[in-house]
């Protein structure tokens, strides 16, 4: 159930703009403020607003200095759970509740996210939670719908006039603010590799492959060739989002009956402008294109080979998110070179 999740490609209209109502007449919000000052009035009537009119009803000072602005900070990276008025949880990073809900699904990815701090992808009320918080902080805010738009205004009566949208509850861990993502991600991957004793081959800004098993034959394979390859795909917590392996597939949760787990065929074509080879993967009559990462991988190996290529998201997915990968994720590829198709 993917309403316990956001992911960056298509959040919840709780943390984007998408319900923001643009140049609407004044009173717009006439009685949506009546039913919210009320509510206020009774579950919170001892909490004062800060501008530009949100309510923080629980916070947890941080240790690590405040959240610096979005143009020396463009990224946070933040646990959170979003409830309506109602007290129903609608959208949450903590597998834990999504088990209480029911909405649990192993294939789905939780756990903290990278949220991009533009005004697309943050709302007024939220940005105006975190400008005041420090990292390693929790805080927890009671939100207007006529602050959940991308909008920004001087004065809170702008908002109340021209924008409108649901009322929500956000609550925030607050783990990390983010200056240079790229330089974020390779520090995530060297700690992770140094943690599991793995040599760094840094072949390109941002790749890395290591050798697992030596090839059969040292011939390089060259281009205009079709290769059979086994891999599991996998986050650097250990969170299987793909595999040709029926086995890992099981054991992590993500097994599909509709799938087929055999090795993939591969076509290595020419060169690219960047530097190495395209790749292609087919499987049955589907065909399609492979990330770069994935594709600088299998370039240089060779029949016999099995090895591990970790790729920061510039190579991977970049700032899309799926249900299983979240947005800015570095990614690691267990290889299996079988050899001619």
């Amino acid at each position: 159930m993917k309403s316990t999740r956001i992911i960056l490609a298509g959040l919840t209209a709780a943390l984007l703009c998408g319900s923001c109502a643009k140049s609407t007449p004044s009173g717009l919000n006439d009685s949506a403020k009546r039913y919210f000052d009320a509510w206020i009035s009774v579950h919170y009537p001892n909490v004062e607003k800060t501008f530009p009119g949100i309510y923080i009803i629980q916070d947890t000072p941080g240790n690590m200095g405040y959240l610096p602005g979005v143009a020396d900070c463009p990224y946070i990276y933040i646990d959170y759970e979003i409830k309506d008025l109602n007290g129903n949880i609608t959208s949450t990073t903590n597998p834990e509740t999504a088990k209480q809900l029911g909405s649990y699904s192993d294939s789905y990815y939780y756990g903290p996210e990278v949220i991009s701090r533009s005004y697309s992808s943050v709302n007024a009320g939220l940005e105006a939670m975190l400008s005041t918080m420090k990292v390693g902080g929790e805080r927890t805010a009671v939100i207007p719908g006529w602050l959940t738009c991308s909008s920004r205004y001087d004065k809170e009566e702008d908002y109340l006039k021209k924008e409108s949208g649901e009322n929500v509850i956000y609550n925030i861990k607050l783990r990390d603010g983010i200056t240079d993502i790229a330089k974020w991600q390779i520090d995530s991957i060297e700690r992770y590799m140094t943690r599991l004793h793995m040599p760094a081959d840094s072949l390109v800004y941002g790749f890395y492959y290591i050798q697992t098993q030596a090839p059969e034959d040292t011939t390089t394979l060259g281009t205009g060739v079709e290769l059979n390859i086994n891999y599991t795909g996998s986050l650097l917590n250990g969170k299987v989002f793909d595999t040709t392996d029926e086995k890992i597939a099981k054991d992590h949760g993500i097994y599909s009956a509709s799938k087929s787990y055999e090795p993939m065929v591969i076509n290595i074509s020419e060169n690219n402008d960047n530097g190495y080879n395209d790749v292609s993967m087919s499987s049955g009559s589907s065909n399609s294109d492979v990330i770069e990462g994935f594709a600088r991988a299998l370039g240089k190996m060779k029949k016999g080979e099995k090895g591990i290529a970790i790729f920061y998201s510039n190579m991977g997915y970049k700032d899309q998110a799926s249900s299983n990968i979240p947005a800015f994720s570095p990614l690691r590829f267990d290889l299996e070179m079988i050899g001619l198709k």
